[in-house]
C-alpha cells in the first residue's frame, strides 16, 4: 500500500500494515491519521537525507522519531 504526501512515497510493508491497522482499530482512528501522526516530521527528515520514497517496517513503526533521527545522521555522515 502507498501514501504520497509532500511528493513523498511511503510504502508500508504487510506487517507494518497490519501494526497500523491494529493501532487504528484500538484507537478507533484511520489507517491514515494514525499513519500521519507516526510520520508528521518525516516531510522534512526525509527531503534533509535526499528521499523521495520510503519503505515503511515494523521497526519504523516502533519508533518513528529515533529511526529518522538514525536515518538523517546516516545520510549526513555518507555526504
Amino acid at each position: 500500500q502507498y501514501l504520497t504526501t509532500h511528493g513523498i512515497i511511503f510504502e508500508f510493508s504487510d506487517v507494518a500494515i497490519q501494526k497500523i491497522a491494529q493501532r487504528s482499530q484500538t484507537e478507533k482512528r484511520s489507517f491514515r491519521a494514525i499513519a500521519a501522526e507516526l510520520f508528521k516530521d518525516y516531510e522534512y527528515g526525509l527531503k534533509l537525507a535526499g528521499k523521495t520514497h520510503f519503505l515503511v517496517t515494523p521497526e519504523v513503526f516502533d519508533d518513528p522519531r529515533k529511526y529518522l533521527d538514525e536515518l538523517i545522521k546516516k545520510s549526513y555522515s555518507n555526504k
